[in-house]
Parts: C-alpha cells; structure tokens; sequence
C-alpha cells in the first residue's frame, strides 16, 4: 500500500515560478551589490518590486502604493550594515528564509504547486521584519494584499485581467 504524502513531501514540491526565480536573483545581486554576506527581507522587498511584471506588483499598484515610495519607505528603514569583502556568495539570512517558509505554506493555503511572488509578499507580511514595517508605512497590509489577490483572481478567472 503506498504510503500518504506527509507535510514535508508536500512543501518538497513546491517550486518557485520563473518570476519568483528573477526576484531572487536580484535579490543576490542587491546582497552583492552591497557586499552584504546575508539577504535580507529587505533585498527581497526591493527584487520583488523590481519585477516589475509579477503578480505582488500589480497588488502594489491596485493598492495604490507607488514602487518609488515603498522603495524609498525601504531605504528608511534599513539597519546599517559593514560590508565585507565576501569570500562566498551572500545566502538568506534568518528572517529572510523564514519569509520564504512562510511564503510556501501561502501557496500551500491557496492549493497552488508554484510558490509566486504574490507568496513572498505575503510571507514578507507575515514575517513582520524591516519589510513588513516599510510596506505598512506604505499602507500595504497583509489583510489589504489578500484581498486583492482574491479579487485579482476573480479577474483572471472570470473576466477582464486588466481591470
């Protein structure tokens, strides 16, 4: 008898779509760029507005929050860091991967196979770090991206996506 998929097995499956793929390289690069050992939430928050063409940023702009301010409301709250001469490329610190997790399990509630940007940018939410702080100053809340996605879904499912 073949035994029932656990949790674990179920998480294993899930695989990021090309446009998550992008936002975390770009994320790699902004760690580099700034000679920063770790990724943090912030460097992701900044790839994922950069992907201009992901489904988290067409919830920013529904919200009404501009990729400037949020960058900027980033840039503000972003803890000085030393740079290091790296001797290994930068990986996700803590919190960053905790985001991530938290990013699965978003997809994982939502019955999808694909962990998408719109999951990071709710496991970034969720994570309640240095970007959630800079997207709340931004009006752009975990209750306010949820609904939005529902309602973006309805749109694609439905009717006219671009609405």
């Amino acid at each position: 008898m073949p035994r029932q998929p656990t949790e674990g097995d179920r998480r294993s499956h899930l695989l990021p779509t090309e446009r998550l793929r992008i936002v975390l390289r770009g994320a790699l690069e902004t760690a580099q760029a700034q000679a920063h050992p770790l990724i943090n939430t912030d460097d992701l928050l900044i790839a994922l507005i950069d992907e201009s063409d992901g489904f988290a940023t067409k919830i920013f702009t529904n919200l009404g929050a501009g990729m400037n301010v949020i960058k900027a409301a980033v840039e503000s709250h972003r803890l000085p860091q030393e740079t290091y001469e790296l001797t290994a490329s930068p990986h996700l610190a803590p919190r960053a991967q905790y985001a991530m997790t938290l990013a699965e399990e978003e997809a994982q509630l939502g019955g999808g196979i694909n962990v998408g940007t719109e999951h990071l940018l709710f496991g970034l939410l969720r994570e309640k770090g240095r970007a959630a702080i800079a997207l709340e100053a931004c009006d752009v809340t975990l209750e306010k991206a949820r609904e939005e996605h529902q309602r973006l879904m309805k749109l694609y499912r439905f009717g006219n996506p671009r609405r």
